[in-house]
């Protein structure tokens, strides 16, 4: 446990492709297995469809796609990341959810990469953290009404 608590923070570390990524731990809400999806009709290539959670219908988008790294490859391992974002919720598909870390402030190194608030070294591995609202935004807006789990 690190010493100085007020400047670290928690984040879900997760994969994508050869990637690993990771979301601030206060905006993840669960992770749910992926299920079945209804598309939704022309919709951005980015928006893979709605996931039924709980009877809630749930807009779930490819991260992949958003930052630019082409889509999101479906294993076995794939899940759906529920984070906060623009007031509801969101859907995230990503290929495998590896654990939580900790991160203090002093070891974010900073990046230019779009959607990308900095990178950090844990175990030896490079970790993209991800600035939630730039990632979302990136390769153009959401269909209307996916921010807030709603069918368009």
């Amino acid at each position: 446990m690190r010493e100085d608590a007020q400047q670290v923070s928690s984040w879900l570390s997760f994969r994508l492709g050869a990637s690993r990524h990771a979301l601030p731990l206060g905006q993840v809400q669960e992770v749910v297995e992926l299920a079945v999806l209804t598309r939704l009709p022309q919709a951005p290539p980015a928006v893979l469809g709605v996931l039924d959670l709980r009877g809630t219908p749930l807009v779930v988008l490819d991260l992949g796609l958003k930052l630019g790294a082409g889509a999101t490859r479906t294993t076995r391992f794939s899940c759906v990341v529920v984070v906060e974002w623009a007031g509801g919720q969101v859907g995230l598909l990503v290929e495998r959810v590896e654990g939580l870390i900790e991160v203090g402030a002093g070891e974010i190194v900073a990046c230019a990469e779009p959607g990308i608030l900095g990178e950090v070294t844990v175990s030896g591995m490079t970790l993209r953290l991800l600035d939630l609202g730039a990632a979302l935004a990136l390769g153009g807006p959401p269909a209307p009404g996916c921010a807030q789990g709603i069918d368009p």
